[in-house]
């Protein structure tokens, strides 16, 4: 029996689930009215009442349906409703047949909310609830407005009537007495699975969880509670909350409670050994069985504090030594320097020793002393280079301390320009490459720092004429008067750039890859002086770049700054 009943319970509904249990009943419902159906119409017939006997026939039939519509729609409030229906039919059928309102079968139209409620919900029973008093109603008004329903059973069958009828009505009442233990059975189930459930993760959790009476002392406490407090866990209980946290009272621990839910805090702990750690708590509020409580779940912090003081030194640290490798690379270079201009200086003069030499005794033999004038050449060139790498480590560092200032003054911005180009041009003509200056209008004056702009200009030209053999420079500057800033363009048909290589572009020690570096020399700190003097300048750059088709550079620059930008933070870059 049980597994017929269970073949017509959808599969989805859950194993142990409220919704199979009333499924269960619905179908035992029809079993049992299965049963009863042919023995009321055997009674009817025998009585002399065919119409009531086809009644009972044909709602015993169609409730037959409810099986298979609950099997196939899967949805119980359909077959419910569709039993629920086919029942109140057949009592009302009956009611007209045997007496209306006298009639026992009106009665049992209670029976409709009821199963209703079982099945459904409160909403539902009182719809049923309602179509049962408008039935009554209705034989009620019949029989005020002269209305005589007949009675078309044998008298003399009226005890077996009533018999099968007691039999009927204590079915369909067994039925909603089991049903109702089977709900009794599911909530104390639920209950305790829920139960069980939440003793597990209370027991299991790795936050200790504290639950406090509106007085602040423990009411419960989890194992992980009573390891991180370092105590007994029955010591805990009825302990007040301000002798385990000593930062938190009653009064605070509600109000925390009563706030946002979930809001952490940072307090001071005190484990059995009096010793204090840092604990984070979260608060929440809890109520029921007609009391209402706080749950405190709390975690130990003192590794991640301690964590979090070794980065910060570590941070530090860091800081000091880039400082202090900024410190070295200044003094460094300041000590490189004396000797590198000795270097250069004294080369420049032998040279011009030879060459006067040359001039005033052109017939003397010189053979011996000009052969050591490409040596000569060779020295200062060498010198001059190593001088400007070390001049741009030593702006670096002075970049990454945050002392490289600004000397402003007036200047003519055009003048400049040719200037810039003139110095230029022989490192351009020398990889065959053409160089261009473009002017917009006029430019006007500039109120800025004169050394840094020629500086920012002859890097970005000389990285133009490093990297393009047999090409076109163009220096193309304007005017904006609207921004008030000065904008500046150049423009090479060199190598080019990936989008790959742009991003790191802007990098210290950094050139597009390690080939450029070997190919083409240099230190890979121009760019990036360059983006920091264009910050100091009250501007900015942006680079535009196509493999093999060459580079674009534009720069904008304040035409005029007031003073030297004390408060003006430089970005370190990393060590």
């Amino acid at each position: 029996m049980t597994g017929l009943v269970d073949y017509f319970v959808p599969a989805h509904f859950p194993a142990e689930g409220l919704q199979r249990r009333q499924a269960r009943i619905a179908v035992q419902s029809v079993f049992a009215l299965l049963g009863w159906g042919p023995v009321a119409c055997a009674l009817y017939y025998f009585g002399g009442s065919p119409a009531a006997m086809w009644a009972v026939a044909a709602a015993t039939v169609t409730s037959v349906i409810t099986p298979f519509l609950l099997k196939w729609t899967g949805s119980l409030n359909i077959a419910g409703n569709f039993l629920i229906l086919t029942l109140y039919a057949l009592f009302t059928g009956l009611g007209t047949l045997f007496g209306g309102l006298h009639a026992p079968p009106v009665n049992w139209l209670l029976l409709m909310p009821v199963y209703s409620l079982l099945f459904f919900n409160a909403r539902s029973a009182m719809v049923w609830m309602g179509v049962a008093l408008l039935t009554w109603g209705g034989f009620i008004g019949a029989e005020l407005l002269g209305h005589t329903f007949p009675d078309q059973l044998d008298p003399r069958l009226d005890l077996a009537h009533r018999a099968v009828g007691v039999l009927g009505l204590s079915s369909m009442v067994f039925a909603v007495i089991l049903l109702k233990d089977h709900l009794q059975s599911w909530l104390v189930d639920t209950i305790r699975a829920t139960a069980a459930e939440t003793r597990t993760v209370l027991e299991t959790a790795p936050d200790g969880i504290l639950t406090l009476d509106l007085e602040g002392r423990v009411l419960n406490a989890n194992n992980a509670a009573a390891r991180i407090l370092d105590q007994n866990r029955d010591a805990l209980l009825g302990r007040p909350i301000g002798e385990l946290v000593v930062s938190l009272d009653a009064r605070r621990a509600l109000e925390s409670a009563a706030g946002a839910f979930g809001l952490t805090e940072e307090h001071s702990a005190v484990r059995a050994d009096e010793s204090m750690f840092p604990a984070e708590i979260a608060f929440g509020a809890l109520e029921g069985s007609g009391r209402q409580s706080v749950v405190l779940i709390m975690r130990d912090i003192t590794e991640r504090k301690e964590a979090d003081r070794q980065l910060r030194q570590a941070r530090d640290e860091a800081i000091e030594a880039s400082l202090a490798k900024s410190t070295f690379l200044a003094n460094m270079s300041h000590e490189l320097r004396t000797p590198l201009n000795a270097v250069i200086g004294y080369s420049e003069m032998l040279m011009e020793e030879i060459q006067l030499m040359s001039q005033e005794s052109p017939d003397a033999p010189q053979q011996r002393v000009e052969g050591f004038l490409p040596d000569l050449r060779r020295i200062r060139t060498a010198g001059k280079h190593l001088l400007m790498i070390i001049s741009d480590i030593l702006d670096l560092s002075k970049i990454e301390a945050g002392k490289m200032t600004t000397h402003i003054e007036p200047f003519e911005t055009r003048p400049l320009l040719d200037e810039i180009c003139d110095t230029v041009r022989p490192l351009a003509e020398k990889n065959g490459n053409q160089l261009s200056l473009n002017v917009d209008g006029e430019l006007g004056p500039m109120q800025s720092d004169a050394t840094k702009v020629r500086q920012v200009l002859f890097n970005l030209l000389s990285n133009a004429c490093k990297f393009t053999q047999q090409g076109q420079i163009i220096l193309h500057a304007r005017s904006c008067d609207a921004s008030g800033q000065m904008l500046f363009e150049v423009r090479d048909t060199g190598i080019g750039m990936s989008p790959e290589q742009l991003e790191r572009v802007f990098d210290a020690f950094t050139q597009a890859d390690t080939s450029t570096t070997r190919q083409f020399g240099g230190t890979g700190l121009g760019l990036t002086i360059t983006r920091h003097f264009c910050d100091l300048l009250g501007g900015d750059i942006h680079v535009s770049s196509t493999p093999g088709e060459g580079t674009r550079v534009c720069v904008r620059m304040a035409t005029s700054l007031e003073s030297t930008p004390a408060e003006k933070i430089v970005e370190t870059l990393p060590a």
